[in-house]
């Protein structure tokens, strides 16, 4: 079972590829994402419309509770909001300083033209 997996697996870079011990561990020393990640809810407007700047503040809270940032994920706002929507909003984040490091953005959609494009 195991020379099938190796002759499956392939090159380095490789689709398939299973990394060895050695490349497994070449990334010491590199911070690695650790903690707790929250579950972000997106505040919308009463036209229905994503509030980047509640969203903000929203998100500056929890970042102040020591937790990262699940954005768009467990509660379905990747497969409820446009690419265009998500981006936006997600530049907002980006643009009022908040550390890239500490979010998860999801990019589930139902339709595969627009997963594409996440």
């Amino acid at each position: 079972m195991n020379s099938q997996l190796n002759q499956i697996a392939g090159a380095p870079g490789e689709l398939g590829h299973r990394p060895s011990e050695k490349e497994l561990h070449r990334n010491v020393g590199v911070p690695r994402f650790r903690g707790v990640v929250s579950p972000v809810l997106t505040p919308f407007n009463d036209d229905l419309t994503p509030s980047p700047s509640r969203f903000v503040k929203h998100c500056r809270w929890l970042l102040k509770q020591a937790v990262g940032l699940a954005i768009f994920g467990t509660n379905s706002e990747a497969n409820s909001l446009s690419v265009k929507e998500k981006l936006s909003l997600l530049e907002a984040l980006l643009a009022a300083g908040l550390p890239a490091a500490k979010m998860v953005p999801g990019t589930g959609t139902c339709a595969l033209p627009v997963a594409s494009k996440n």
